[in-house]
This record gives C-alpha cells, structure tokens and sequence, in this order.
C-alpha cells in the first residue's frame, strides 16, 4: 500500500523534502550499434530512424533491438508492396484436382499477406518509438551531456 502524501508544512517541520511532484530523470542519450548482420538496405533504415530520433532527442542506446526490427520489418513491406503491385492484389495460381490436371484458381495473393503483416508489426514498434501524434508526448527527451564536457547529440 502507497504512503500517504505528507503535508508540505510537515514536511518542512521535519526538516524533508517532498518528491511527489519530482518529474522522473531524463535518461541519457547515446546512438546504439547498428548491428553487422542487417543487409545494406536494412542499415539505411536502421541510420534514418536514428537520425530521426536523434532529432527529437529520443534516441537511446537501449532502443537498438526496436530500430533493428522497424528496419527489417520496413524493408520486408517495401519489399513486399513492390511485388503486390506488380503481381496485383488477386493472383491465378495453379492446383492439381483430384484427377491430376492444373486447374487455375483465382486466390489472394500471398505477398499481399506478408505487406499487411509487416505494416502493422512496424506501426506498433513506431508507436512504441513514438514515431505517431498519439505517442509522442509519452516519449521523454534524452538529457544531454554536454555540461560534462560529453555530448552524445
């Protein structure tokens, strides 16, 4: 169970500090290693969203694992989106009936499946990156180190 919130004149009677209102530390901000198994395109995306959050002073090291997956994931929907509209979104493939002779089928196309697939997971981990209107106030900016003589921006 919580404490309860002490007044700030008893505070100041015993001679302590109230941190209810304290704004939690900023943590401090830093580039993470782009990782050495992605394929160039993938790097690419990788590096823009580190400039892009480096820009809003949101880029942590800790954030690696998230921009490693938003960039695989970006590249596998360009991909993917490049070969729906090339193929179509309705596609023929050929089945064997149960006599043995190919008869075509009109289906969805399989690529189609990979996009959408792709294109949600990204929305989710750019949400979490707060890359949206929705989420971006919840993302709190790096403090920087530049007092220290250390400046990661």
């Amino acid at each position: 169970m919580p404490a309860h919130r002490i007044s700030d004149d008893l505070h100041e009677l015993r001679g302590t500090e109230s941190k209810a209102n304290e704004a939690p530390d900023a943590v401090a901000s830093g580039r993470p290693r782009c990782p050495k198994d992605l394929l160039p395109d993938e790097k690419k995306e990788f590096r823009a969203i580190c400039r892009q959050l480096e820009s809003r002073r949101s880029l942590t090291p800790a954030d690696g694992a998230l921009i490693e997956l938003a960039a695989v994931l970006r590249v596998r929907w360009r991909r993917a989106k490049q070969k729906v509209a090339e193929e179509g979104e309705v596609v023929t493939y050929f089945r064997l009936d149960s006599n043995g002779q190919s008869v075509p089928q009109a289906k969805r196309n399989m690529w189609l499946d990979i996009a959408e697939t792709s294109e949600s997971k990204l929305q989710s981990l750019l949400d979490r990156l707060g890359f949206t209107p929705i989420n971006r106030p919840k993302v709190q900016p790096t403090k920087v180190m530049a007092e220290e003589g250390i400046k990661f921006l």
